[in-house]
């Protein structure tokens, strides 16, 4: 099979008329990209999760690795920007569903606080700041690939809303139509994606406090709910309930697990995502456990 390429300005603004949603997308992702980890890692963030993206997509067309084999159907692409056989712009996807992955895992699970007394970084997990970090870095890629578990049985009936029938697995799948394969695969890429991006931009990212933090989950709650939409226009019941499912259960498991995700209260201080679990806020003496007479309540005369 052929692998076409097709790069030129009429090519790009046939795609852009015809993906809007795609760089609507991605509009979305540079701007809180841009707000909460600035215009260099921002656009870090962008090549690494294109550039691996497309490698991944390259290799999977002709030797199914990553995600398994699968085709594209190139009768149905026409005019659309393609380089050796991938569209540019289902690679480019790879990006913005990354950063929301990452966003939504930070915003799950917020990172390490800045300089604290001992005694309450005592207090905190006590897990490494090293192992933390991979640990987010895990979570994010899990979310990644769970957002795909609602896009890919989606993106396999294609043809059916305006996605088109553009591509095809020749040996099918067992989840909606999907090989497991490829979700191991999304989980590999999104690994490499987050984790390279964090190992990159860990000098300048340290501590830094995270402006808008609530824009990660209303991100990647907004791609949910077009993809959830969609697959309630299609009438796909079964497929919605079990992405809904799955999402709200990872959701609670999260919040569950973890004693410095959200509800704990924060300190004001330290920015909107540094919070600490309740065994570390300060409280005040109780004057009836210290056995300081003086600041004992006296007895009301009478």
């Amino acid at each position: 099979m052929s692998m076409p390429t097709l790069l030129s300005w009429p090519a790009l603004l046939y795609t852009l008329m015809h993906r809007p949603y795609i760089f609507v997308f991605l509009g979305a992702f540079l701007t809180i990209g841009i707000v909460n980890r600035g215009l260099k890692n921002t656009f870090l963030f962008l090549t690494l999760g294109f550039g691996i993206a497309y490698l991944s997509e390259f290799t999977s067309i002709r030797w199914a690795f990553p995600y398994g084999l699968y085709h594209y159907r190139y009768e149905n692409l026409p005019g659309e920007l393609l380089l050796w056989g991938v569209p540019l712009w289902d690679s480019l996807s790879y990006s913005f569903l990354a950063y929301a992955a990452y966003e939504y895992g930070g915003w799950l699970a917020p990172p390490h606080p800045g300089p604290l007394p001992k005694r309450e970084r005592e207090s905190l997990l006590p897990l490494g700041e090293k192992v933390r970090m991979r640990g987010r870095i895990f979570l994010a890629a899990l979310l990644m690939t769970a957002l795909d578990i609602v896009v890919d049985p989606l993106a396999v009936r294609g043809d059916r809303w305006f996605l088109g029938d553009i591509f095809y697995y020749p040996n099918g799948g067992t989840y909606f139509g999907v090989p497991l394969s490829n979700f191991t695969g999304w989980f590999l890429v999104a690994l490499s994606i987050i984790g390279v991006y964090s190992w990159l931009s860990q000098p300048t990212q340290a501590r830094r406090p995270v402006p808008l933090p609530w824009l990660g989950p209303l991100f990647y709650w907004g791609i949910l709910g077009f993809n959830f939409m969609i697959t309630a226009y299609l009438k796909e019941w079964k497929l919605l309930a079990c992405g809904l499912s799955l999402h709200l259960a990872i959701l609670g498991a999260i919040t569950r697990i973890a004693p410095t995700f959200r509800g704990f209260p924060c300190r004001q201080n330290l920015g909107p995502s540094e919070c600490l679990p309740p065994s570390s806020q300060d409280k005040p003496d109780d004057p009836t456990k210290t056995g300081d007479s003086s600041r004992s309540p006296r007895p009301n005369p009478s």
